[in-house]
């Protein structure tokens, strides 16, 4: 990455590039071996409207690759996005601190037996905290995020002998969190209950909805 650290004004840009990598080798089936694979790169500039007020605004992109090899198989999808996007951060009132941007992907996919296809969606986000007094502040906050098509997992190709993309649709989710912070001295108190929807995630006989919810507890205290 690379950025400039004492950046003001409306010029304030960052590169970040980053690649992974995960390789498996397992004894049976002979020479099994999942390979997974991720190029990534965003580049972006924060505009400083005041010492409070900012805009994100960039672009970014990745190529995933997933493989699984042995001594009879070998199967291969790849994926390629590119993404622009936009975030806000204003404080327009003492107290008050929103978040709210957008973004849009276009992907590209790539299967077994010839298959390829295009998908684009929209994602956009909001969420709001106030200071209700000078240790005790609420939050909550929205999302709805386009996901694209999911490489298959490694171990799991041999699972979709008839390899049928036809009826696969992009994955989005949902997602709510609702919190407050508590904090009065060296003593941080915070919780939130948070609520996530997904629809159409991939499963290898096509896609499935399901739904997480639970909640997040935390406490601190710091010594001099």
């Amino acid at each position: 990455s690379y950025e400039n650290t004492q950046a003001e004004g409306l010029w304030d840009p960052k590169l970040v590039i980053g690649l992974s990598e995960n390789l498996i080798n397992i004894p049976d089936p002979e020479l099994s071996e999942g390979r997974s694979r991720s190029v990534s790169g965003t580049l972006q500039n924060t505009f400083h409207l005041s010492e409070t007020d900012t805009v994100v605004a960039g672009v970014d992109f990745y190529y995933r690759t997933g493989v699984y090899d042995d001594a009879d198989e070998h199967y291969r999808e790849e994926a390629s996005n590119i993404g622009v996007f936009a975030q806000a951060r204003l404080e327009p009132l003492a107290g008050l601190k929103l978040s709210f941007g957008t973004r849009f992907d276009w992907q590209e996919f790539e299967g077994e037996g010839g298959f390829s296809d295009s998908y684009d969606g929209m994602s956009n986000n909001l969420s709001a905290s106030y200071a209700l007094t000078e240790a005790l502040t609420v939050r909550g906050g929205y999302s709805r995020v386009f996901g694209g098509l999911s490489i298959e997992d490694n171990y799991e190709y041999w699972r979709s002998p008839d390899w049928d993309y036809a009826g696969l649709k992009a994955g989005e989710s949902e997602n709510f969190t609702l919190g407050a912070d508590f904090e009065s001295g060296n003593l941080r108190l915070g919780g939130e209950v948070f609520l996530t929807k997904m629809q159409d995630a991939r499963s290898y006989d096509g896609n499935f909805d399901f739904e997480s919810r639970g909640f997040n507890l935390g406490a601190t205290y710091g010594w001099d």
